[in-house]
């Protein structure tokens, strides 16, 4: 099925996608962050979880996550991670643009807009690809803001505020 999203034109084999996602296991990782983040997956928006579902995928079994920073004092975090879709990029926008030492960067001023505080973009240079995925594969990154903090626990990232990313990466 072709999608259009902003400057990316996808062919993404949702079936496929949907199969993979509906047979693949929730990600078992156990860390405070990740537990919150399916927690509040439930939570997202209407058009994130519309997103989602249209290109087969869950957004509870992202292939990788990170707590970027603590916002609204400690009430929700920004997670970026990324997703894998069973399909290919037909246009020429790509979110990781190439950097020094043979690195590559994520260029999130190349993401498409799902919904306030919800952001994806869309390369072919996949990384931790799951056993079995059905090729060829599309890497979707995401850029969330705001997810709230759902757990009944204290929130353990609430002391890194963007504030230390400013520190960390000079933006």
């Amino acid at each position: 099925m072709i999608f259009e999203f902003g400057d990316y034109t996808l062919d993404i084999d949702v079936e496929k996608t949907r199969a993979f996602y509906d047979a693949a296991p929730t990600n078992d990782c156990d860390c405070d962050g990740c537990v919150n983040y399916r927690m509040a997956a439930d939570s997202f928006p209407a058009e994130v979880k519309e997103f989602f579902e249209a290109l087969g995928a869950d957004p509870k079994k992202a292939a990788e996550l990170m707590v970027w920073a603590a916002e609204d004092g400690g009430r929700s975090l920004w997670y970026g991670g990324f997703y894998h879709l069973c399909g290919k990029i037909l246009s020429e926008k790509d979110c990781k643009k190439p950097a020094e030492n043979d690195l590559t960067h994520i260029e999130s001023r190349a993401f498409f807009r799902i919904a306030g505080g919800y952001s994806a973009g869309f390369t072919s240079d996949t990384d931790l690809i799951e056993d079995g995925f059905p090729a060829p594969a599309v890497q979707m990154e995401t850029d969330f803001h705001c997810v709230p903090w759902v757990r009944e626990c204290e929130n353990p990232y609430a002391d890194h505020p963007k504030s230390l990313l400013k520190k960390i990466f000079g933006k």
